[in-house]
């Protein structure tokens, strides 16, 4: 089952699908070192539905990040379950199965739009600014002499590796997908003619300012003219993370 985070205020939620199967599993952020804190899972389909619908604020990029992996009937139920809604996500307070009801005027679409404009994320503010196709595709396999490593800057657990363009020939960047903790789990592939494309890819999967920070951290070596432009142009909106 592929794994997104849904970014609850105080807690940690992992939102798991095939698709068809949804999972929520959830853990309050422990406030002192070496204390127990609460936790559940929600294996309830239309309940999972609901709880993600409610944390689209603090996980912006999750519809994209749905569709991307393939799930565009699953992203269409939680988009649908969405409208209306504006309350962030929090953690339940007792068994996640006996969730009371939670009475709140919905804003107004407008408002809500105003709202994310004024908050829009760095990176993607970063990505408008890169020059290049935004465009990218999933592959089954691609093979490369070099890649250079990335480590998490997604999802922990998930460690990315990027392939840069050959100095002859068509130019294509390939990026890696792999989970060195489960050894039968086969990687995955992403092509693009342009970093703009892996980096359009990385933002419609949630990476936050951190995770692009440690990515150009780790392609600070690498001479290539796009990854040169992407730094200049991160540090560019260096005022708005």
């Amino acid at each position: 089952m592929d794994r997104f985070e849904l970014n609850w205020p105080g807690a940690d939620a992992s939102f798991y699908t095939d698709g068809w199967r949804c999972r929520i599993v959830w853990r309050e952020k422990s406030r002192r070192h070496g204390s127990g804190s609460m936790g559940g899972t929600i294996d309830n389909n239309q309940q999972c539905v609901k709880r993600a619908a409610e944390s689209l604020e603090g996980a912006p990029y999750f519809l994209s990040a749905l569709r991307a992996r393939g799930h565009q009937r699953l992203a269409a139920q939680i988009e649908s379950a969405a409208t209306g809604t504006g309350a962030a996500a929090q953690p339940p307070v007792r068994s996640p199965r006996r969730e009371e009801p939670r009475e709140r005027p919905a804003p107004r679409r407008a408002e809500r739009r105003e709202r994310q404009v004024a908050d829009e994320p760095a990176q993607a503010v970063w990505l408008s600014a890169l020059e290049g196709d935004a465009a990218f595709e999933t592959a089954r396999d691609k093979r490369s002499k070099t890649w250079y490593e990335l480590g998490s800057p997604v999802v922990p657990g998930e460690s990315l590796l990027l392939k840069t363009p050959a100095a002859k020939g068509k130019s294509e960047w390939v990026l890696k997908r792999t989970w060195p903790d489960d050894a039968g789990r086969k990687a995955e592939f992403v092509v693009a003619g342009s970093f703009k494309g892996v980096a359009r890819h990385l933002v419609d999967a949630g990476i936050q300012a951190q995770g692009v920070e440690q990515m150009l951290s780790a392609l600070s070596g690498v001479e290539h003219p796009e990854l040169v432009e992407a730094a200049k142009a991160w540090r560019a909106k260096g005022s708005t993370h």
